[in-house]
């Protein structure tokens, strides 16, 4: 089939895609629609990130939705906030006529505003694992009418360690409902959950596509978000004559991005989807007539831009599916002149990169922030190209020499030489507080497709949760939730020993902080994690011990090297 208007999808569902600017499915699409559109079983779907499963599944979805009914009829499960946001925007889009009542739960967002949505009724929730469970725990949700139940990215769902929390949610579902699971790949663990939860499903494989992108060299830079913007303004500076599209997430961050960037002195401006379309008009006729050499934009206010010679194209935000990546990244290095795409990657999103390039089949390849003495000579160096053109083609500007006579006469070519590299360097450093290191670790995304073994530093930090054998907590399980929550590079995270009801493990010191605040409050089968350094409760035991016995002769601090008590 080759239009949408060819499969039996009701008349307001069919004016709402047509409004999304739909007109052709995908691959995965047409594949999907016509057995979920009639379909009341069980559904395996496998398509990369980035294929438009979003609405394969979300048109037949939204058909079967009765909106008179009372309850929660459909559940969706995402592995981020991010996605489960976009997910619900879409199906919002795809609503738009039928009016459903969608709503996204996820961690980090006031649990007050999802509360009171629930109660007052939605039909489809669209949520994270762990704040799906959470509600669950609440009672604010129940999924006893669910009529489908939707597992979006499965696998790296699971890759993030929430094989538990899904099992838990499947667990509470009824059993007349319908599961549509899709997953980039199908691995043992999705398998396990198809055969204990599905019955007999359909499925069906899109197969991989490698993406190139021919002329475009692909580079990640791995900062820490609080250090994005600085390396942002770092890069710029560092490559004369920048014609660039920076994307951003949201309209939001897209005005902030390019107001900042403006009080920086860059010539940039942002393209969102609030504007009306004079509005629009005004910026894109600037940036072609480049009056402005840096646009901030969403992807939605994006389409349609068509302009041959962009030499960069930066990701300040990492899209969510890897056709997104790949439609951003063609926007440079067209009409056979070469172009640079640059994604700049947070610790919490390394498994999104590596995602990224299984999905498109393509190193990328990594690169680090230059500093403030690399940014200097290179802008130098193309000032002085510019000054020595400046001096062979003048451009009739005879009459204003004589204002800098008195200078000639006044000092030294040298001292004029210095005086004007004072005056360059000056705008430079003015932009940039201190010369501070910006690069993550070197070991940052360094992970390949096979599992590397775990070298040990010796400073080590010894961490303890109230989590462990009785809770059928298993070593896979924690070092999954550790390495996606915090961030954290497998190889800093040294031996595991789970307890009877408590676990100790050892992590590099350099991101202990960052375990302990990401572990802290999370649900672990079944349990509210507490984290405590494992030294401060080995002093806390101390104390109640020296209280015990106040007769010994040890001094104080030599109590750790009793060895032995008498009875």
């Amino acid at each position: 089939m080759s239009s949408f208007t060819d499969y039996k999808i009701d008349a307001d569902i069919q004016k709402a895609i047509t409004d999304m600017g739909f007109t052709q499915p995908s691959e995965i699409q047409a594949q999907a629609l016509p057995i979920l559109l009639d379909y009341q079983g069980d559904f395996v779907g496998q398509a990369q990130t980035g294929t438009g499963k979003t609405a394969a599944y979300g048109i037949p979805l939204i058909q079967k939705i009765d909106k008179n009914a009372q309850g929660v009829q459909a559940i969706i499960l995402s592995p981020t906030r991010e996605l489960a946001v976009q997910i619900s925007e879409e199906l919002i889009k795809i609503s738009k006529y039928k009016r459903l009542k969608i709503l996204a739960v996820y961690g980090g967002q006031n649990i007050g505003v999802q509360l009171r949505a629930l109660k007052h009724g939605v039909h489809i929730v669209v949520g994270t694992p762990g704040r799906v469970v959470d509600h669950l725990h609440r009672q604010s949700l129940n999924l006893g009418q669910i009529q489908n139940f939707i597992l979006d990215e499965a696998d790296e769902m699971l890759d993030m360690g929430f094989l538990e929390e899904i099992e838990e949610i499947l667990s509470n579902v009824g059993k007349q409902r319908s599961i549509w699971l899709f997953s980039a790949t199908l691995s043992n663990d999705i398998r396990r959950i198809a055969n204990r939860f599905m019955t007999d499903p359909e499925e069906i494989r899109v197969q991989h596509k490698t993406a190139t992108i021919a002329n475009t060299e692909e580079i990640y830079y791995a900062v820490k978000e609080y250090n994005k913007f600085e390396a942002l303004c770092r890069l710029i500076d560092h490559a004369p004559g920048m014609y660039a599209i920076i994307f951003c997430q949201t309209r939001n961050q897209t005005a902030d991005i390019a107001e900042k960037l403006v009080a920086k002195g860059f010539k940039a401006e942002a393209l969102h989807g609030d504007m009306n379309q004079s509005q629009r008009e005004h910026v894109m006729g600037k940036f072609k007539k480049k009056g402005l050499t840096l646009l901030v934009a969403t992807d939605v206010a994006a389409r349609g831009i068509d302009i041959n010679d962009l030499t960069h194209v930066i990701n300040y935000s990492l899209p969510q599916e890897s056709e997104s990546y790949i439609h951003r990244i063609g926007r440079t290095g067209r009409a056979g002149k070469t172009g640079i795409a640059i994604t700049l990657i947070t610790p919490e999103e390394q498994y999104k990169l590596r995602r990224l390039e299984g999905n498109t089949r393509k190193k990328i390849t990594k690169s680090r922030i230059p500093g403030i003495e690399e940014i200097m000579e290179s802008y130098i160096d193309r000032t002085i190209g510019e000054f020595e053109a400046a001096i062979e083609n003048p451009g009739g500007f005879d009459r204003y020499f004589s204002r800098w006579q008195p200078l000639v006469k006044k000092y030294t070519p040298e001292e004029i030489t210095k005086g004007f590299v004072t005056l360059l360097s000056r705008e430079i450093l003015e932009k940039y507080e201190d010369d501070k290191e910006l690069n993550a670790p070197d070991n940052f995304g360094q992970r390949s497709g096979f599992r590397e073994k775990r070298t040990f530093s010796d400073n080590m930090v010894e961490l303890s949760i109230n989590v462990g054998q009785r809770d059928n907590l298993q070593t896979g399980t924690l070092i999954g939730k550790i390495c996606n929550l915090a961030g954290v590079d497998g190889r800093q995270i040294g031996k595991v020993y789970i307890q009877d009801n408590q676990t100790q493990f050892k992590v590099d010191a350099e991101v202990a902080d960052a375990v302990v605040r990401k572990l802290t409050g999370i649900k672990l089968s079944g349990k509210t994690v507490i984290v405590e350094h494992a030294d401060v409760k080995f002093r806390n035991l101390k104390k109640v011990m020296e209280k015990k016995f106040t007769g010994r002769r040890d001094p104080p601090g030599h109590f750790d090297k009793r060895k032995k008590f008498s009875k």
